[in-house]
């Protein structure tokens, strides 16, 4: 049963605590008030590289976080560890100091050699001769062996997600010497294991299985957009090396995706939902919202994108979601720090979760669904800039119209071009709306900036799993879209 609030007064006191100063292992609320956000936001991004770093083991498992109870997520997750790998390919690539590069192409190695083995074992999600059915088994002990205990499975995004990781790094290997001389004697075997990922998602992806939460089971929104991704990217990468035939095959069932995605718009609520056709799994879910929507729009652009940032329906998605959390959560109630800084809402899940991270019992905000609205600005914003257009429609208008300074004065119909002031205005309003959510979440990270998975509705406190790879890959994620519409609104 949720969790219902208290009497009002408890509340009250409650969201007080955010702003009072207070000590702890994990950190509450903090004032946005000594450094400023740029400042906070280099050290953060250095720090989540070395935490990051931290949880990839010798022998190539990617740790979901240290934890070994409450929660224990001391595990590889499919998933989880391909956006993570992601993260050390940017820094690789970032990096002009050797040493530094040299270990980021050995952790890289370590993940392709561990992917690897574990593409080889049985698991419980099916037979490897079944078109690589074992592959959509969620999560492996750290050894190697595909977890053994009832879960959600299948979870058909995670083979999508590694094929596109491993794809990045066999391309790496081939414009980088540094990176030719360490995957010299791996690239046969790694170009093997990322075409059985394709052949994977091409045969799978119609399957029923479980969505990236690992609660309902059904055909989910955020597993086709990452499916998509790696089909239409594979066939690009097939095709160079002769492989017409299975490189139209990809397009085709992308295209097949594309017609089976459009069903999860829904015009009556006004938003994409996350999963239709739902045959198990948790039933409370009803209003189908779901922040895996935006980190779908994220995870799915490559050089060809679909249903990319400035998508009217994926920002009528966003606006839905933050207008829905910023009245349920009490401590979006505190919407200034101590030094009036303006504060976005904090983001969960769904609005009628009860993970609570470590049992069910009420849901809280999570770093990585408060990140990925940050991201969604940014990047809106650079497209934005690329395209010289942004058109107001009706399911966008909504979205427009939260930006502060700029939004009550757009309309749907209205068509703004560079060289229109508005337009500027518009990408400016972007980017501080995107500022907004960092500036939520340095509020409430620990002292050191350490980032668990969630935050208490309540307090502000971290709960939940600790120095988790996913929210510091997520941030690290969004301060790289920020650095990057920087660079585009200086030009």
């Amino acid at each position: 049963m949720l969790f219902r609030l208290k009497a009002s007064i408890l509340s009250a006191l409650r969201i007080v605590s955010l702003v009072l100063p207070c000590s702890g292992t994990m950190a509450q609320a903090q004032d946005f008030d000594r450094n400023g956000l740029d400042s906070w936001l280099s050290s953060e991004q250095a720090l989540a590289a070395t935490k990051i770093s931290a949880n990839l083991l010798g022998n190539g498992a990617v740790l979901a976080s240290p934890s070994r109870s409450g929660p224990n997520y001391y595990f590889h997750w499919t998933r989880d560890a391909a956006l993570t790998i992601d993260v050390v390919l940017d820094l690789y690539v970032a990096s002009n100091n050797p040493e530094d590069r040299a270990a980021y192409l050995q952790q890289a190695q370590n993940y392709v050699d561990f992917s690897l083995k574990i593409q080889s074992q049985p698991t419980l999600s099916g037979s490897i001769q079944d078109h690589f059915a074992n592959f959509g088994e969620p999560k492996f002990e750290v050894g190697g062996v595909g977890f053994s205990q009832p879960w959600g499975r299948p979870q058909t995004d995670g083979p999508a997600l590694r094929a596109v990781s491993l794809m990045r790094i066999y391309k790496l290997a081939q414009q980088r010497l540094d990176a030719q001389r360490q995957f010299s004697a791996s690239m046969t075997g790694m170009k093997n294991a990322l075409l059985a990922d394709l052949e994977y998602t091409a045969y799978h992806w119609r399957d029923q299985g479980y969505d990236l939460w690992e609660e309902v089971r059904g055909q989910h929104f955020y597993n086709a957009m990452v499916q998509h991704r790696a089909l239409v990217a594979g066939a690009a990468f097939v095709n160079t090396y002769g492989g017409q035939g299975d490189a139209r095959r990809y397009l085709a069932e992308a295209a097949a995706l594309e017609t089976h995605l459009a069903r999860f718009w829904d015009p009556g609520r006004g938003y994409f939902v996350e999963t239709i056709d739902r045959s198990g799994g948790l039933d409370y879910k009803s209003s189908n919202l779901d922040s895996g929507v935006v980190l779908a729009s994220l995870h799915a652009q490559g050089e060809q994108s679909y249903l990319s940032p400035t998508d009217d329906r994926i920002l009528a998605t966003a606006h839905a979601l933050r207008s829905t959390f910023a009245a349920l959560f009490p401590i979006n109630s505190v919407s200034r720090d101590r030094a009036q800084h303006q504060l976005a809402p904090a983001i969960g899940r769904y609005p009628e979760d009860r993970y609570d991270g470590v049992g069910s019992s009420q849901g809280h905000p999570w770093f990585i669904a408060t990140a990925a609205l940050a991201e969604l600005s940014y990047r809106a914003a650079a497209l934005y800039a690329a395209t010289d257009r942004i058109l107001i429609t009706a399911q966008n208008e909504a979205f427009f119209a939260d930006l502060a300074g700029v939004g009550q004065g757009l309309h749907r119909g209205d068509t703004l071009t560079r060289g229109d002031a508005t337009f500027r205005n518009v990408l400016d309003a972007l980017l501080r709306s995107g500022d907004e959510y960092l500036a939520r979440i340095r509020f409430h990270s620990a002292i050191g900036g350490e980032l668990t998975e969630q935050i208490d509705r309540y307090t502000g406190y971290e709960r939940g799993a600790i120095d988790l790879s996913w929210s510091y890959a997520s941030l690290f994620k969004a301060v790289q879209a920020r650095s990057q519409l920087i660079l585009v609104l200086q030009q």
